[in-house]
């Protein structure tokens, strides 16, 4: 327990404290150190150095930094204040560097994922209303800032507790030579969806008529459901619409805003004598104006819908025969086929995008922005051309407002061989990437291509940064490109072919390519369409029979192989094709988006008669044996009087409560766990029962201390 022996010799200030003996030499019982401990103050009576720590003060008496002493190994901290003397900012440098004579070093800039900073916000009386942190991962020589919703104080006539969030809301990708000090925050209040509540895929089989085997496709449009029960639910599959023919790369889907469907479709290759688009209503029949409609088999087109006008989408695709890209209004307040008040849909005449400067824009793939908040869609597509003598890629946008599409206009230009764009092009979920799978020159002699992932950032108008990066796909790839962006936008997720086998899986198989890290091996997998549900789960159906599919974690832990899937259209063995429709980002505010409340991120303090804080209980309650329900305990502390805790007396299961004795806030990154606490106008040290510096309201025989 306390052994201390406190000497005050300092003759100009007899209540100043110079001197400490601590005899206990037990660290669990509150001891500051074995033997004697001095202290020194500066004129005014600031402290500037104790055991541990040197310390500055700035003219308004509020502590501005704690520098360690050698052998310590205590942080560095810079402390910020307002206008009124709140605390603002505190920065904590964890691993500082000290110069030739062990003193701290200022001059060197520490590692930036050594730098913890943290943020207070305040309403006008000075309340904390809430604490954002920041933190800086290494990239691969650069960093990335990230920016969280730490904690947010909840309030009565007094404070109750916190709700820990521990939300990010913002990450900024940063160099040295930007200064770590310079980034700051970039606050985004849009709420994003890069999903399909639904799913489409095509199911082909073998049916015989004599001699002839004819092959008959049968769509199947699925409700992707709670990732929980490892299943899809099934809708409508024995009414799913059939036809004679196959299908492949080219299948889409369309969901309003309610994330229902409203019609989908496929190009058909072999329907009669040529190749055919066929669009369903959400009845399964063809819709009214399907004739007009004819896509290329192999591109993939996408549904942009018209934000100004309710109700209106666009079908956009190639038509590689003709070299171009074409679109059809889809108007769902037509009666199309339907009867009543049962509007079914109707498509409009063809429309021929604009070309650029006279060259065809003919990519296979399409990526789509919805952006509810603005009422505009962003399409962005690819299209290969000879530059000065070098084959190269060149991605193209446009967007569609209350004027119409807009001009085409050239984004970004990267080196490729692709003659077609047979990579899909991916839009990160935050809608900050741009991605695309390119081939470049062939392997060798063979026809397998060196593939990469070329990205491109974009901005606050969703126009791209004309600088792109590309990372190399080792073993390269044949055939399509499949691929679809982390939910983190961290990496990209990708099918391969390649020519050889790679590590421990084969030759084809689902892998996890970081932006600038290393390919990691994920899933030994034939190849599929990758896409994610809203739940940002993994999924796909690959090409080889009725029942495969998988679905899985992002962190590839939990694979789960999946159920319920059709099982087949015709009386032998059927086959899934493996394509899957192209998935928009959709940018909508926070208004769009349901709120929901999670049990375990509140915390309430119960504080005794003089405002110490004695227990911080959860919103969750726990089942006890014998006794039911009852309340969590996160954590409890008992306290000497001068608010040191007890040991032996406290426990702590949560992330650390921020409050303690007197309800002050607690600095623990200075002196360990309680050891140190701040109010608004002296530092505090409990095992001491003293401050650091002394109180700006002066009484008569009361030490300032």
């Amino acid at each position: 327990m306390d052994q201390f022996t406190y000497n005050y010799a300092d003759p100009t200030s007899p209540n100043r404290l110079t001197s400490l003996d601590d005899g206990s030499g037990d660290a669990t019982a509150g001891a500051i150190g074995n033997g004697s401990i001095t202290y020194q103050y500066d004129n005014i009576g600031n402290l500037i150095e104790d055991e541990a720590n040197f310390y500055k003060w700035n003219l308004a008496g509020k502590l501005a930094e704690v520098r360690p002493k050698f052998g310590t190994t205590g942080p560095h901290i810079v402390f910020s204040y307002d206008a009124m003397h709140n605390r603002v900012v505190k920065k904590i440098n964890l691993s500082p560097t000290f110069d030739v004579n062990n003193l701290f070093d200022p001059s060197v800039v520490p590692s930036p994922d050594q730098v913890e900073t943290t943020y207070y916000v305040r309403d006008a009386t000075g309340n904390v209303m809430a604490n954002y942190t920041r933190t800086n991962a290494p990239e691969a020589g650069s960093y990335l800032a990230e920016f969280s919703v730490a904690e947010r104080p909840m309030y009565g006539s007094a404070r109750l507790g916190i709700y820990f969030d521990n939300e990010v809301i913002s990450t900024v990708p940063f160099n040295l030579a930007d200064g770590e000090e310079n980034i700051t925050m970039q606050l985004d209040n849009s709420v994003y969806r890069s999903s399909f509540n639904n799913v489409l895929l095509a199911d082909i089989a073998i049916q015989s008529t004599g001699i002839l085997g004819i092959p008959v496709t049968s769509l199947y449009e699925d409700v992707i459901d709670e990732i929980t029960n490892n299943s899809f639910d099934q809708v409508a599959l024995a009414t799913g619409p059939q036809f004679v023919g196959t299908t492949d790369n080219s299948i889409f889907l369309a969901e309003n805003e309610n994330k229902e469907v409203i019609f989908y479709g496929v190009t058909a290759d072999h329907y009669g004598n040529s190749d055919v688009t066929l669009v369903y209503d959400v009845n399964g029949q063809l819709m009214k104006g399907t004739e007009n409609i004819n896509f290329s088999k192999e591109c993939k087109p996408v549904v942009v819908p018209d934000l100004t006008r309710s109700g209106y989408y666009f079908l956009m695709g190639t038509d590689e025969v003709a070299n171009r890209v074409k679109y059809y209004e889809v108007n769902m307040n037509a009666l199309g086929y339907g009867s009543g008040i049962n509007y079914l849909g109707e498509i409009g005449a063809e429309q021929i995008q604009s070309d650029f400067g006279g060259l065809p824009i003919r990519g296979r793939h399409f990526a789509v922005i919805s952006d509810y908040e603005n009422r505009k869609s962003h399409v962005y597509m690819t299209r290969n051309r000879v530059i000065d003598g070098v084959q190269k890629g060149l991605v193209f946008s446009t967007t569609l407002d209350e004027n119409g599409f807009s001009p085409i206009a050239l984004q970004g230009v990267y080196l490729s061989t692709e003659t077609y764009g047979e990579g899909e092009i991916e839009i990160s979920p935050n809608a900050k990437t741009l991605s695309i799978y390119n081939h470049n020159t062939n392997l060798g002699w063979t026809d397998y291509k060196d593939a990469e992932i070329v990205s491109f950032q974009l901005d606050a108008d969703y126009n791209l940064n004309p600088v792109p990066t590309t990372v190399s796909i080792e073993g390269g790839n044949i055939g399509k490109g499949r691929m679809k962006r982390a939910a983190d936008d961290q990496g990209v997720y990708f099918a391969q072919n390649a020519l050889y086998q790679l590590g421990t899986g084969d030759e084809t198989g689902v892998f996890y390519q970081e932006d600038f890290g290393t390919q990691t091996y994920f899933r030994d997998v034939e190849l599929g369409d990758l896409r994610t549900n809203a739940h940002n789960k993994l999924y796909q159906i690959v090409g080889s029979t009725a029942t495969s599919g998988s679905e899985w974690d992002q962190d590839a832990i939990n694979n789960t192989v999946t159920t319920n899937w059709p099982s087949g259209a015709g009386s032998t063995p059927s086959q899934v094709t493996g394509y899957l429709p192209s998935q928009p980002v959709h940018v909508m505010g926070k208004l769009a988006i349901t709120a929901i409340r999670e049990l375990q991120h509140k915390t309430y303090e119960l504080v005794d008669h003089l405002g110490n804080v004695r227990v911080v209980v959860s919103d969750n309650k726990v089942n006890e044996t014998g006794n039911g329900l009852v309340a969590s305990v996160e954590s409890y502390t008992n306290q000497y009087a001068f608010g040191m805790e007890i040991p032996g007396r406290l426990k702590s299961n949560s992330p650390s409560y921020r409050y303690g004795f007197n309800g002050q806030e607690k600095d623990d990154e200075i002196k360990g766990n309680g050891n140190s606490y701040t109010a608004q106008y002296w530092q505090y040290d409990p095992r001491l029962g003293r401050r650091w510096n002394t109180d700006p309201v002066v009484k008569a025989n009361w030490s300032g201390y």
